[in-house]
């Protein structure tokens, strides 16, 4: 299912997943009063969802509904419990109850003995509405805790992204590598090729004919490089596995190990992808320069901003503990004090 989110931020993800799920082919027409750009491709992976047979489709949708409202409440069910308390002792009495009410019990209990007895006793229930009020406004609270903790990318942390966050990375990089050969075909073609893609590839692959059209190819390399992702038969996946490609080369050159791990993580069409271009990479001469490491970390955090990944999380090392002063052991003689007005003695004298 990763291939589905690609490209998409988890508003957009939960936009898809409610229209799929409650509007069935009725939601396009929902979809239409979205901007031209965001409603076009929601409405492209809607109609491939929907081509999904019933029976396998819904368990999907539901475990990816579940893994978004994980990810939602994440921060707030894996709180330190002293923190909780911390934030919530600023607040009045009945909304700290409320707040408790709204998290798991074992939590809430935790929660608890962090602060003082209260007194306020709920007399009835909370409308299930103003409990997702008050979990936003305690979430919101936690992340501002924790904002200093988030850092920029390095490029060690391609490995602890999503399958779904490197398929967006790899659309990208494999955009504008053949962004110089698909500038450098008969224009009459280059459109053919390009209303075969979704409205997310097609967007990048046109920007990238428009940025490279000073240095296009010549028409014979052009076709040599498309070629090699079979690009002619299929140009999405051609766009994709060129992407790939820059990824491992990236990997490659970070070390041996690192690509070795990417390997051992990432299973299945894209994991078969990625190891691929990884023996290809490594029968290669090792190149100089850092394989394109810098441009990736770039990409990264581009896609951050636009929300499309997530930003990696730096917990800062605890301050140091002030060494502990033992005590001398039992039996062990005193030093005798000095006599008034005696001066130290010099050492080596």
């Amino acid at each position: 299912m990763d291939s589905f989110f690609t490209s998409l931020s988890k508003r957009q993800t939960m936009m898809l997943l409610t229209a799929v799920t409650f509007g069935g082919q009725e939601s396009m027409a929902a979809l239409e009063h979205l901007p031209d750009e965001e409603g076009a491709l929601l409405r492209h992976r809607a109609q491939e969802i929907l081509q999904i047979p019933r029976e396998k489709r819904l368990p999907a949708v539901v475990q990816e509904l579940k893994r978004l409202m994980k990810d939602r409440r994440g921060q707030l069910w894996t709180a330190d419990p002293e923190r909780l308390a911390a934030l919530l002792q600023r607040e009045r009495g009945a909304l700290v109850e409320v707040t408790l009410r709204a998290l798991p019990g074992n939590m809430a209990e935790a929660v608890r003995g962090h602060l003082p007895a209260s007194r306020v006793k709920l007399t009835r229930e909370v409308r299930p509405q103003v409990l997702d009020i008050i979990r936003w406004k305690l979430e919101e609270a936690l992340a501002r805790e924790v904002a200093g903790q988030s850092a920029g990318f390095k490029f060690a942390d391609v490995l602890n992204l999503q399958t779904r966050e490197l398929l967006t990375v790899s659309d990208r990089l494999g955009a504008r590598v053949l962004g110089p050969a698909l500038a450098g075909l008969p224009e009459e073609e280059l459109n053919g090729l390009l209303e075969s893609l979704p409205p997310d590839l097609l967007q990048l692959a046109s920007k990238s004919v428009a940025a490279n059209a000073p240095r296009k190819l010549p028409e014979e390399d052009a076709r040599a490089q498309i070629t090699l992702h079979d690009g002619f038969t299929r140009l999405a996946g051609a766009i994709r596995s060129a992407g790939v490609q820059r990824l491992a080369r990236a990997c490659v050159a970070q070390s041996p190990e690192f690509a070795a791990r990417m390997l051992e993580k990432h299973r299945g069409e894209f994991g078969h992808l990625v190891a691929k271009w990884v023996r290809e990479e490594r029968s290669r001469p090792t190149a100089r320069g850092d394989g394109g490491r810098t441009d990736i970390v770039m990409d990264l955090e581009r896609l951050a901003v636009r929300g499309l990944i997530e930003r990696p999380v730096r917990l800062t090392a605890p301050p140091p503990r002030p060494s502990a002063v033992l005590p001398p052991p039992p039996g062990a003689r005193k030093p005798a004090p000095a006599a008034p007005g005696a001066r130290p003695e010099a050492p080596g004298a």
